[in-house]
């Protein structure tokens, strides 16, 4: 779920998190089963690009 307040226009909230299930869905093999995960996202993913993205997600679930 993205918050309004990231930004007003559905279409935009649904392109992040598209963005983010898409990269999680590529780590996904690599994380422990049973595993629950919030990301928070800052309203700077709307101009975040794939790898940027993909670099965070990683960075992210590198310290669990």
């Amino acid at each position: 779920m993205v918050s309004k307040k990231i930004s007003k226009k559905a279409v935009e909230r649904n392109r992040i998190r598209r963005k983010i299930y898409k990269e999680v869905g590529e780590i996904l093999p690599q994380i422990k089963k049973g595993l629950k995960v919030v990301f928070l996202v800052k309203k700077a993913m709307l101009q975040a690009g794939d790898e940027e993205i993909k670099r965070e997600v990683k960075k992210s679930l590198e310290k669990i």
